[in-house]
């Protein structure tokens, strides 16, 4: 059986650490690990840490956090790398719809090729928690 490779990724569109940001510290304190425990192994390689947030929008992009967007897909992307290079099947829980920019980059920007035996979405977002 494949061990998950559990990575929490806590942030949210809104460019604060507000709301959907703190799900996957909900997830983890109303039991996710023992739940998939009774399924499968899984290893948690905890939260990606990422910069302070700003709600600012960047005034060329027009995207709100722009830097911060920039370090969370280069971080999730280190992430899952390390996770696969292990062996594990990541599953990536993240609290808004930022974290669909990594796949992007993912298919942009390989550092190395990554073989994918599961269709793409799956790998970083298995669960996505988002409002919207």
């Amino acid at each position: 059986m494949r061990t998950i490779g559990l990575l929490c990724v806590p942030t949210n569109s809104a460019g604060t650490i507000s709301g959907v940001a703190r799900a996957p510290t909900t997830l983890r304190e109303v039991g996710l690990v023992d739940a998939l425990l009774h399924h499968t192994n899984v290893h948690d390689y905890g939260d990606v840490v990422l910069p302070d947030p700003s709600p600012e929008r960047d005034p060329v992009t027009h995207l709100i956090d722009h830097h911060g967007l920039i370090a969370l897909v280069t971080r999730v992307r280190d992430a899952v790398a390390s996770i696969l290079d292990n062996g594990h099947f990541p599953l990536v829980i993240g609290g808004d719809c930022p974290l669909l920019v990594f796949h992007q980059a993912q298919q942009l920007t390989p550092r190395k090729p990554v073989k994918q035996h599961w269709p793409v979405p799956a790998l970083l977002s298995t669960i996505v928690l988002s409002t919207t």
